[in-house]
């Protein structure tokens, strides 16, 4: 865990401050190396909240990060961030009526999308499934059919 934290942080070339995570995070949008998209998606997801709630008579998930956690983890960790530095980046991102960031917002920031993709991808899946389903049971329908016409003959 330590060997690939510090590998981390050798990426950023120098001391882990906001200016140098600026430029290491323009450098790899820029078509630098970059982290694998899924490695992006779970550091974020790892502070990810799902939170259920009833809108218009529909349960809805939505997912969040806490305001305070994040503020305290990017104040508590590594190179601590200013409250300037705070505000910038949260001008970036989208808030829920509760004060909290949207995930998607954030992770959209490193990699656009990849909060629907994986929506949808669920969705194919689920698809997938009841299309599999489906034809089975026609099957055991035609069977029958079959049956029924070899017993009136």
């Amino acid at each position: 865990m330590d060997d690939e934290l510090n590998s981390m942080l050798s990426e950023v070339g120098g001391p882990c401050n906001y200016d140098n995570m600026i430029k290491m995070f323009e450098a790899k949008m820029a078509g630098g190396i970059n982290d694998p998209d899924d490695l992006v998606v779970d550091a974020f997801k790892a502070f990810d909240e799902e939170v259920e709630e009833k809108i218009k008579g529909q349960m809805v998930t939505r997912h969040i990060l806490e305001k305070e956690n994040f503020t305290h983890i990017l104040t508590a960790f590594g190179d601590k961030l200013t409250e300037d530095e705070i505000d910038d980046i949260f001008g970036e991102f989208e808030f829920d009526d509760n004060g909290d960031i949207m995930t998607k917002s954030v992770v959209d920031l490193f990699v656009a999308g990849a909060m629907d993709e994986k929506k949808e991808e669920e969705e194919e899946k689920k698809e997938a499934e009841t299309a599999e389903a489906a034809p089975a049971a026609g099957d055991e329908g035609a069977k029958k059919k079959k049956k029924k016409k070899k017993a009136a003959k």
